[in-house]
């Protein structure tokens, strides 16, 4: 993709300015604004920006982009071509739709609930291309992500009510939501 293309910014772009181009954007192609065709384009402006505002993704991205000069006169890997051609898809993280369960009581008291949830993780022996040195990255099965297990605690509120949403951090940083339930 041609990430600084869709921000509209220059390559040697500040992050205040992707920042400021991405907040413009996704404003503009919100998939909530009514637009058609605005939801694919508003993922292609969050792809961008996800890249380009992490450090070590945009590093990794711009060598992609710039050719490689090196003491053999360019020739830098001999299965790039192939990597190419015979790369997996990469398969969409699925989304958990995580439900916290409680009684009447344990809803008007409140407290925490600890759930498990599976997410996928970017591969950190291929980079999440998928390609390993003798073929597909062995640890990712030629996937690019890996599942990875993680045991999360919300607090819930005294007084929670069905159809209320917690939240709780990932040790990604990721935001995680649950959604209450209230059986009786």
């Amino acid at each position: 993709m041609r990430y600084y293309e869709i921000l509209g910014v220059s390559e040697g772009a500040s992050d205040g300015e992707i920042k400021a181009a991405y907040r413009r954007l996704a404003r503009k192609y919100h998939p909530d604004s009514g637009r058609p065709g605005d939801v694919e384009r508003f993922r292609e402006i969050q792809e961008a920006y996800e890249t380009l505002s992490d450090p070590d993704k945009r590093g990794r991205y711009d060598r992609a982009r710039s050719p490689a000069v090196c003491w053999t006169g360019g020739f830098v890997e001999p299965l790039s071509p192939f990597r190419e051609v015979f790369a997996r898809p990469r398969r969409e993280a699925p989304v958990d739709a995580l439900d916290i369960v409680l009684s009447e009581g344990e809803a008007a008291r409140g407290g925490e609930a600890v759930l498990e949830i599976g997410m996928d993780l970017e591969c950190r022996d291929c980079g999440g291309s998928g390609i390993g040195f003798y073929g597909w990255c062995p640890e990712c099965r030629g996937e690019g992500v890996v599942r990875a297990y993680e045991r999360l605690r919300f607090r819930i509120p005294p007084g929670a009510e069905s159809g209320e949403v917690v939240r709780a951090r990932a040790a990604n940083g990721a935001s995680v939501r649950a959604r209450i339930r209230v059986v009786s």
